[in-house]
């Protein structure tokens, strides 16, 4: 009896761990969704980004800030951002030249999480899809 519940408790703990793993995991589908459109950081953010195949340009809403960046993706769901111009230099931050990868690591109908890797600066966020 004790050998039954066990090899069931083995099993279900299993099959739950996969389930959870495969769900967690995107896909290279899930990610060809946000190639492309308009994105904002959340429904109240100033911040725009328009991303097409070969270009992400983000502005703001509420001042003059705009930077261009060129996209080289790596995989479906890891791509590479050069930032080619800015209005608003932040050495802090990225200059002209410098490089972001960024990794979707988790996507869901109208967005996707993501981790960023800069020179300077490691982050997470989440980016909604507008358009």
């Amino acid at each position: 009896m004790v050998k039954k519940l066990y090899y069931y408790l083995v099993l279900f703990s299993t099959i739950l761990f996969a389930t959870v793993a495969c769900n967690s995991i995107p896909t290279a589908e899930d990610c060809q969704t946000f190639r492309t459109g308009e994105f904002s950081f959340n429904s109240k953010s100033a911040i725009r980004i328009v991303r097409t195949e070969k270009t992400q340009k983000e502005y703001s809403l509420e001042d003059e800030f705009v930077d261009e960046f060129s996209i080289e993706w790596i995989d479906d769901c890891t791509y590479v951002l050069t930032l080619l111009s800015t209005n608003k230099p932040d050495k802090e931050y990225l200059i002209p030249g410098d490089q972001m990868e960024v990794r979707i690591t988790k996507t869901a109908n109208k967005g996707y999480e993501y981790e960023a890797k800069s020179k300077l600066k490691n982050f997470t966020g989440t980016l909604i899809k507008l358009k």
